[in-house]
């Protein structure tokens, strides 16, 4: 039985060389402030030997009577979220906002299945800034 030998996908739009999670807190009290980073490095489809495709298409296929440009690479993505957190007898209020910046994904040139025109749809964040409430009761 022959075996293949696994793909190194590392470095393209679906899987960046570079994700990190960097999470602060500080405390006083009752009261703890929260800020977190989600950070997704640069990534590039056209380098990869797996792709057969690059960052111009020479076809005049769609009638442009020129080369038609895609863009097959992310750039370095930092999504911000912060939250508030008190805590008073049985009760905890917690109030935050994520993608406080309200980042958009990269663009990126649609050719595969799994894109919609933007970068890998399983990393980025779709929904945009938005804030939460939650309320906590110790029984």
């Amino acid at each position: 039985m022959g075996q293949s030998e696994p793909e190194d996908f590392n470095g393209t739009t679906t899987e960046p060389d570079f994700t990190a999670q960097i999470e602060s807190r500080l405390e006083r009290g009752d009261w703890t402030a929260y800020w977190a980073m989600d950070i997704i490095g640069k990534a590039s489809d056209s380098d990869h030997e797996s792709f057969q495709f690059t960052d111009v298409h020479p076809s005049n296929l769609y009638g442009v009577g020129r080369p038609v440009y895609y863009k097959q690479f992310t750039e370095f993505m930092v999504y911000h979220h912060i939250s508030l957190r008190k805590r008073q007898d049985k009760w905890t209020f917690w109030a935050g906002i994520r993608n406080v910046f309200d980042d958009e994904p990269p663009a990126l040139s649609g050719n595969e299945g799994f894109r919609a025109g933007y970068a890998a749809l399983n990393a980025y964040d779709f929904r945009g800034r938005r804030a939460f409430i939650q309320i906590d009761r110790t029984f």
